[in-house]
């Protein structure tokens, strides 16, 4: 049993490996948040009056914006005023909760999914070298056949992955409408639509690595866990790879309330408040939260650092830590 949950991990968290010689996405250089605007949270107990009083603490041209719960509101600041200053101010004010910065997330891994060949279902194949990580943790079909054939699976439903990413290709051969679960696009939140076709390429790349069909069909010729695991494409991540605190929030949050249980970000950024509140509400409910390491060869990216989310770096083909994956305190699997 141990093996089995760990073959499932590792595909899970494995968006970070050299499967060909695409540009390795990082947070370097990218800015941490989007600038001028501001997240901030009201205190349960505020009244009519003090929460009117905090949302106008910066002026009566700062609009105020409700996001998706009733207490949290986005901020357009006018200019001149930094989102350091407003932050400041906003967290001054007794009906304030919190305030912070709406932080920026970026997709991590590989630029593009790669174009090598196939690898074909029953037979253990490695052309090239390039499919050695499938070989590493023992993943040809043979061996999925005799660790998955009597894997509980009940009332034959597979297990739901809500891929918290760029979406999913909806072309894609290798993830047929029977591995796919109807997922929601939250990158204009609050408004939300049911397009989660992926403009960015990376989305598809990792919902591969989990659930590809071994049927050699692909484009990309990647291989996952067919029919015991459904993804649900949550579109949080744009047509550039990047998201924001609330896109990443409500895609959590939407794909929780709809039932799944199990989630992967292959995505990082800053240690965010309000994303870690999310996700510590999802692993008070028993869920499993996979996260990529990052890729700057530094201290983990977020969320992959937030105590009990599963955070899994990468190496290369002689096991040793790619130059670089990040590491240290909190990293859970390689």
């Amino acid at each position: 049993m141990r093996k089995k949950i760990l073959l499932v991990f590792l595909l899970l968290g494995m968006t970070g490996q050299a499967l060909s010689a695409p540009k390795i996405l990082s947070l370097k250089g990218k800015p941490a948040y989007v600038p001028g605007e501001v997240l901030v949270v009201l205190k349960a107990g505020a009244t009519s009056d003090e929460r009117l009083h905090a949302l106008g603490l910066l002026g009566p041209q700062v609009q105020a914006q409700a996001l998706k719960r009733t207490d949290l509101f986005k901020m357009k600041l006018s200019v001149g005023l930094s989102v350091e200053q407003a932050v400041d101010q906003l967290k001054s004010d007794p009906a304030v909760k919190s305030a912070q910065p709406n932080y920026r997330y970026y997709a991590l891994g590989c630029s593009s999914p790669p174009t090598d060949p196939y690898y074909v279902g029953s037979l253990s194949v490695e052309q090239n070298g390039t499919y050695w990580p499938f070989q590493k943790i023992d993943a040809p079909a043979s061996v999925f056949s005799n660790y998955f054939s009597a894997c509980a699976v009940p009332s034959g439903a597979p297990v739901t992955v809500a891929v918290i990413d760029s979406g999913v290709y909806a072309g894609n051969p290798d993830l047929p409408p029977s591995a796919m679960a109807a997922g929601i696009n939250t990158v204009s939140f609050p408004v939300t639509t049911s397009n989660t076709n992926d403009d960015f390429g990376h989305g598809t790349f990792v919902a591969s690595l989990i659930a590809a069909q071994w049927d050699g069909a692909g484009m990309a010729g990647l291989a996952g866990v067919p029919n015991l695991v459904k993804i649900m494409p949550m579109k949080a991540l744009d047509s550039t790879g990047e998201g924001e605190t609330e896109s990443i929030v409500e895609g959590l949050d939407l794909a929780y309330q709809a039932g799944v249980r199990v989630f992967n970000l292959s995505l990082g950024g800053p240690s965010d408040g309000l994303e870690q509140e999310e996700i510590d509400m999802l692993l008070a409910n028993n869920c499993v939260v996979v996260a990529a390491a990052g890729n700057e060869a530094g201290a983990l990216d977020f969320p992959a650092g937030y105590p009990g989310v599963i955070a899994v770096g990468a190496t290369d083909q002689n096991d040793q830590p790619t130059f670089y994956t990040n590491f240290g305190s909190g990293l859970d699997l390689m």
